[in-house]
């Protein structure tokens, strides 16, 4: 779960508008939404930001189509049997050891469980709306032949997190409900040590990883294209424009005071420790 910000950005190259063009619903003639955000990095959408977008007229998405899994190379992450690698939207599992770096907690328990999900059955792959990522791996969502989100059900068990991009957000409430399922039962990642709430003048401590946190909010904005909270010791959690619409301004206004638990990824900006708010469910009030 170290991913870097590249990764995590997946937002589409030089091809994107023509990737994101293809990757429209089915059957559809739809209008497809290009933004540039705040820093930067362009984005393509069926859904426009808050305060609007460009809009392109969009052409039809290619049907769900028949996958098999060659093998899997961790809990996110499989081989096809025509050697593509796909990358599952919507999860993050931990890293397998990789060039003489140690594998994080759980890899090989989250590497088998998807192992035993995808062995013996059909699957149906559905692109994403961004066609592949930074590391040109094929991005989708893989269905059983009884009907069931893989993706969903490595959440449900424990063994991922979620790891939202708005690019290719269609799953977040399922996705959301299903972590939070794992989590209050203390199924796999969520019994690990790492995972357990630390508090959140330690977040400067443990930059680049997934955590839990608790603090209490010390100062709430919320505007109408984006808003922040900055809990105890300078850690920020912030909404950014294409987020913004996931979430109340009151209700953010309102937690000043309040004590709050996040989880997320832990980044660094202007020296202070930052995680990206991208839905309501990554934070609860305690």
């Amino acid at each position: 779960m170290r991913a870097s910000e590249a990764e995590l950005r997946r937002t589409p190259g030089p091809g994107g508008l023509l990737a994101a063009l293809m990757l429209l619903p089915a059957s559809v003639c739809a209008q497809l939404y290009h933004w540039v955000d705040e820093r930067g990095v362009p984005h393509y959408s069926d859904r426009p930001p808050p305060g609007g977008a460009e809009r392109i007229e969009a052409i039809s998405r290619p049907a769900v189509r028949e996958a098999r899994v060659a093998s899997v190379i961790d809990g996110d992450t499989v081989v096809l049997d025509d050697q593509r690698r796909l990358r599952l939207i919507g999860i993050d599992a931990p890293e397998m050891p990789y060039r003489g770096r140690p594998g994080e907690p759980g890899a090989e328990a989250a590497r088998a469980h998807l192992a035993s999900l995808v062995e013996g059955s059909e699957l149906h792959l559905q692109p994403g709306d961004t066609a592949r990522d930074d590391y040109d791996r094929l991005l989708g969502y893989l269905r059983d032949d009884s009907g069931r989100d893989l993706g969903a059900e490595m959440l449900r068990a424990g063994w991922a997190v979620v790891s939202l991009h708005e690019d290719n957000a269609g799953h977040a409430d399922a996705y959301f409900a299903a972590e939070d399922e794992a989590r209050k039962a203390g199924r796999g990642l969520w019994a690990e040590p790492a995972l357990q709430p630390l508090p959140a003048i330690e977040a400067g401590a443990h930059r680049n990883s997934y955590r839990q946190l608790e603090g209490r909010v010390v100062a709430a904005r919320a505007g109408r294209v984006s808003a922040e909270l900055r809990l105890e010791g300078e850690l920020r959690l912030h909404v950014a424009e294409a987020a913004r619409e996931r979430f109340s301004g009151a209700r953010l206004r309102a937690l000043e005071g309040e004590t709050v638990r996040v989880r997320g990824v832990i980044r660094q900006r202007d020296g202070h420790p930052l995680i990206h708010l991208r839905h309501p469910a990554q934070m609860d009030q305690l």
